[in-house]
């Protein structure tokens, strides 16, 4: 019986009812304590109310299924547990979960004076993996994109990188999925409409690349270095960009571009 329906039948109702709560809360204490403890309590209540013996048997056992064995509440889903990190069947996948995860291992440094999210690159360059043996075959045939030139100021000569540029959702699922190999310079970029952390991957990617992910100011934010060909991993720096430059493994730590420079990008020709 809840609090409102006591209420409603008065004082009179009340009172029993009360005593009954009373009573079942001090048999559920009785049995949590020790075992030789509760039996000697329960001896003395029945030796000096032998009228109600009977009524405190039957009781009891509602009292101690109800009262002190409680099932816990069924448990609640929760969305984030539902929710899919899976990236899609793309080279280019967006994935905003990937930025509290990048930034919780490789948290941004202040830049400039002000807050910004830039991941340092390792002291130590990573291996460069070799071209897949078994590249699959396209199965349309690569589309003729727009090209522009790449400027990278601060690094050591101002390098230049000549890009393909991928603007179009189906351009950068393609991106460079089936090529075998790539002249030096050479590269692709993947124009994004909108700022935010972008993961790739790299299916059907046969040769190993380097990402740089650009900020809208043309800042780069961090670089992914050597990427594995033919893997299914996300990579991610877990910082907003707007671009993505990609050119061979080895290129960017070779001619010393590092995250927190900025870069130059042409007109499109």
């Amino acid at each position: 019986m809840d609090v409102a329906n006591m209420r409603g039948q008065g004082a009179g109702a009340t009172a029993p009812v009360l005593a009954m709560r009373a009573r079942e809360a001090n048999l559920c204490r009785v049995h949590v304590i020790s075992g030789g403890q509760s039996r000697r309590r329960a001896t003395r209540n029945r030796m000096a109310h032998p009228s109600r013996v009977a009524f405190a048997l039957a009781f009891a056992s509602v009292a101690f299924g109800a009262a002190c064995h409680r099932a816990p509440p069924e448990p609640v889903a929760s969305a984030s547990a539902s929710a899919s990190t899976e990236p899609v069947a793309a080279r280019a996948v967006a994935a905003d979960t990937l930025q509290a995860q990048a930034m919780a291992s490789q948290p941004g440094r202040r830049n400039s004076g002000a807050d910004r999210c830039i991941l340092p690159m390792p002291a130590a360059a990573p291996p460069i993996p070799p071209p897949a043996a078994a590249c699959p075959p396209s199965p349309v045939s690569a589309p003729v994109l727009a090209t522009t030139t790449v400027v990278f100021p601060d690094a050591p000569e101002a390098p230049t990188l000549e890009v393909e540029v991928a603007k179009k959702s189906e351009e950068a699922e393609r991106g460079l999925m089936y090529r075998r190999s790539m002249p030096d310079h050479r590269g692709m970029l993947f124009a994004f409409q909108e700022r935010r952390t972008h993961a790739f991957w790299m299916r059907n990617t046969c040769i190993s690349l380097d990402m740089m992910f650009v900020d809208t100011d043309g800042v780069i934010v961090g670089i992914v270095e050597s990427a594995e060909p033919l893997s299914e991993t996300s990579q991610s720096v877990g910082c907003a960009s707007s671009w993505v430059i990609e050119t061979n493994a080895g290129w960017t730590r070779r001619h010393g571009i590092r995250p927190g420079q900025k870069v130059q990008i042409a007109s499109m020709k």
